[in-house]
């Protein structure tokens, strides 16, 4: 750490402002502050990061130190929602440190990089459950402060420090998930980071076309510069280096980032030496640009370290960084943007006992804040401040089906049926939502989902059709069932339906709803989405949802395999595994007790070889 803390209290009072002028009301006047993660441990805290997915959700992960001991915590914040209860990350009992988190944002996937052990980890989570890989990184001596960025596929791009043959170099490579074991690793050798390169910091942002840039601390002790690499494509290994010169200065980076058309923006830190203050940078470089542009001091008579930047889409840039008193940290927050087209700063939290702020913007300009918050010496919490969104009114949505003919009737001996679905935005905005085809049984009771869709996207005016068809097994048993498609937030909220009946005659056989087969989506399957009833694996879901207490879960294997077949809760916790072992090719079906589990919502998730599928299910005593 270059500065120490400098903590003045009024004894008995801490004293807690928010920065309210034009500026602040106009980026955070309807935020409000609220605790995260609070308690009486004997505890500091470290690095954190905030990020935001498409569906306006926040990811925070966070670092509580003891000692030498760190444990990582992450949590998540709903549109509208309430941050859950934190729940712990990585292998507690292993040496962790240097957590980074990014979002694939259209599918609202978290990842965090981070050091096991002196090893780069690197976990991926949907629905709150965790998965870890190990990043390899072949023959280098020390690795030092990873920092991460996701692109539109899901590729986790990684930049650190590493140490080989007694030189500090930058390190970068990409992961393209569980199917692949590989990570495209690259030693940058041309880096040179000086004599104390572990303190390099490196930050990363990925384009649209999957290349990155990476800016991080170059030259020696007393000449320190900001530097930024770029490669052309991705996996790409030719790199062009620019370094940002500023006469007088020795210059610490913060962060880098690039909006949706590909434009680099880059925020750093400029100090004229011990005792003098920190002075706050902002440069850019226009995609297709040679050059970044000449850097300029953006802080003001205000001036902080620990940059962080975040930029949105239309290029509007907000800075977020610790104020600093000479070579002390004044435990102030300072904020800096240049949305009126120049830049303005001021304080936005004061109370000398706010550090580590990170940083994240929405779509309409609301911006988010985590932070720590030192309640007494040796004791801090984590605290947000920022935009809450009320929960708004749902998509104007509308779903048409349309069977071939009508009624739908279906013999002894089983059958199928073709219908049209049609799902229709009527509203003046784009419309984020779930799709899923469900059963009214003549018995009683509801199957759900035969068929599931997350995270399907409309514009204003624009419409989803597809040609689908059903297949009714021969055991089904006879009787009226309703069909029906709903939209929603799965599967919690349904926003729109529509629905018709199908008539069948007496069953002829057994049971099974696995049997139930639908077709028509296909072609739009994508790489998150595996639970569509395929030809090869598939989770077909559980039979009855909502259940009590007992429900069946149904999958698909094409070859035999190694299965792994475990139940969730909503925080990440492991209540069940139901299957771990090997299973024939076929279709398969295991019973979840839920009598010793309390209501609501839980997570079931596949594993068989490299395919992953997890559902939802709710238990309703």
């Amino acid at each position: 750490m270059r500065y120490l803390r400098l903590i003045i209290r009024i004894t008995g009072l801490t004293i807690i402002m928010l920065g309210l002028t034009g500026l602040a009301m106009a980026q955070w006047g309807s935020a409000v502050m609220e605790p995260v993660s609070t308690g009486t441990d004997n505890d500091g805290l470290g690095q954190s990061a905030l990020a935001l997915d498409d569906l306006g959700t926040l990811h925070l992960v966070f670092d509580r130190v003891s000692g030498s001991d760190h444990n990582f915590y992450y949590t998540q914040k709903l549109l509208g929602g309430s941050w859950i209860a934190p729940v712990p990350v990585g292998d507690p009992t292993a040496q962790l440190n240097s957590p980074y988190l990014d979002v694939h944002a259209p599918s609202s996937a978290a990842y965090l990089v981070y050091m096991q052990n002196g090893l780069l980890r690197l976990g991926v989570a949907n629905d709150c459950v965790w998965e870890y890989y190990d990043l390899q990184t072949p023959y280098l001596e020390a690795l030092y402060d990873p920092c991460l960025a996701v692109d539109s596929d899901g590729n986790a791009h990684v930049a650190f420090v590493v140490y080989h043959s007694g030189e500090y170099h930058l390190g970068y490579g990409y992961w393209e998930g569980p199917s692949s074991t590989d990570f495209h690793f690259q030693h940058l050798t041309q880096t040179q980071l000086g004599g104390f390169g572990s303190g390099a910091s490196p930050d990363i942002c990925v384009r649209s076309d999957g290349s990155v840039a990476i800016c991080y601390r170059s030259g020696g002790y007393l000449t320190y510069q900001v530097s930024a690499i770029e490669n052309a494509e991705l996996g790409g290994s030719a790199w062009d280096e620019q370094t940002m010169t500023i006469p007088g200065y020795e210059c610490y980076p913060g962060s880098i980032k690039s909006t949706p058309n590909d434009d680099l923006h880059l925020g750093f830190q400029g100090s004229m030496g011990f005792g003098f203050p920190n002075d706050i940078f902002y440069t850019s470089k226009p995609d297709g640009a040679y050059s970044w542009d000449p850097p300029v001091e953006v802080g003001g008579y205000l001036g902080g370290a620990d940059i962080k930047l975040a930029v949105e889409n239309n290029g509007d840039a907000h800075i977020v960084c610790m104020e600093t008193s000479g070579n002390f940290y004044t435990g102030n927050i300072i904020y800096t943007t240049n949305l009126s087209g120049s830049w303005q700063s001021e304080m936005l939290l004061t109370g000398n006992d706010n550090y580590n702020p990170s940083l994240a913007f929405d779509s309409q300009g609301n911006g988010s804040l985590a932070f720590e918050k030192e309640i007494a010496y040796n004791n801090s919490d984590v605290y947000y401040y920022g935009y809450v969104a009320p929960i708004g009114p749902p998509p104007d949505l509308d779903v048409i089906l349309t069977p071939e003919s009508v009624p739908v009737l279906i013999g002894s001996g089983g059958g199928s049926f073709d219908y049209t679905l049609e799902v229709v935005n009527n509203g003046a905005s784009a419309a984020l939502f779930d799709g899923w085809v469900e059963i009214d049984m003549p018995g009683g009771g509801t199957v759900s989902p035969l068929i599931l869709r997350e995270n399907l996207t409309l514009v204003s005016g624009d419409s989803i059709i597809r040609d689908m068809t059903q297949y009714v097994p021969a055991g089904a048993p006879g009787g009226t069932y309703t069909y029906r498609l709903e939209v929603g937030d799965y599967p919690g909220a349904v926003f729109a339906y529509d629905e018709f009946l199908i008539i069948k005659s007496a069953s002829d056989g057994e049971f099974s709803i696995s049997e139930w087969q639908i077709s028509g989506w296909d072609d739009e399957v994508s790489k998150s989405d595996s639970r569509i009833a395929s030809t090869r694996f598939a989770l077909i879901g559980a039979y009855p949802n909502p259940f009590n207490p007992v429900t069946a879960i149904s999958y698909q294997l094409s070859t035999a395999n190694h299965v792994n077949l475990s139940i969730f809760d909503l925080n990440g916790r492991l209540v069940s595994r139901l299957v771990d072992g090997w299973r024939s090719a076929g279709i398969h079906e295991v019973n979840f007790d839920g009598s010793h589990f309390a209501s609501g919502v839980y997570v079931y998730r596949l594993t068989a070889g490299e395919f992953n599928a997890t559902g939802k299910m709710i238990l309703m005593k």
